[in-house]
């Protein structure tokens, strides 16, 4: 078959293309609708190991920043892994006084999410049904990492470390419903051409061309 032929083929049948562009489209469109509407948060924490002063008769090299920076960096990392711990997770919810959206210890370790920003900065992004309870969440792990910092701190574990938080910010997080639909239009019309291409397949008249 060459190209017109296709092309006639489609002539013939482009009405199933745009039923299976409105079907799609708006069962797509439905879903992303339909979708419970949650909030997401977002706050920072900030841990900076205090550089001393080096004394006299001391080396320079003991107090470079890079060894800063790679301090900064595992003990971001510590702090990290501190929101990916069960037990961890479920004192922050219970001191933010939100229910967990979990009872599996197996999935405790998605609930709260974190990016490394540099070095020395933890963004932790949340998500729950409520603007407030989201920001609740979000400034409970921020607390329960500088008083983690703090108590290691005090008990000699790590070097002076300062702690900078941000509040959380929180915006509404849902589907996008036109990027839905655009995905629900695309999968209507690759079916839908797999439909005509078979009924033509099956069609007593493309026999007898």
């Amino acid at each position: 078959m060459e190209l017109r032929d296709y092309l006639f083929i489609l002539g013939r049948r482009w009405w199933l293309i745009l039923v299976g562009i409105v079907i799609f489209g708006g069962l797509f469109g439905y879903y992303a609708v339909s979708q419970p509407t949650s909030y997401t948060a977002v706050a920072s924490v900030s841990l900076t190991k205090t550089a001393e002063k080096p004394g006299l008769g001391s080396s320079n090299f003991t107090y470079d920043n890079y060894y800063n920076l790679e301090a900064n960096d595992l003990l971001t990392q510590m702090a990290a892994g501190w929101l990916t711990d069960p037990a961890s997770v479920k004192q922050i919810y219970s001191t933010a006084k939100v229910a967990s959206p979990v009872t599996s210890l197996l999935q405790y370790d998605k609930v709260i999410k974190f990016k490394k920003l540099g070095s020395s900065t933890i963004e932790i992004i949340t998500s729950a049904a409520t603007s407030a309870d989201a920001e609740a969440v979000a400034n409970a792990a921020t607390k329960f990492v500088g008083e983690r910092v703090t108590q290691l701190v005090d008990q000699g574990t790590i070097a002076q470390t300062s702690v900078l938080i941000s509040g959380a910010t929180s915006e509404i997080s849902k589907p996008s419903t036109n990027m839905y639909m655009v995905v629900g239009v695309v999968v209507g019309i690759f079916l839908a051409l797999i439909l005509i291409m078979f009924w033509e397949y099956l069609s007593p008249s493309l026999a007898k061309k």
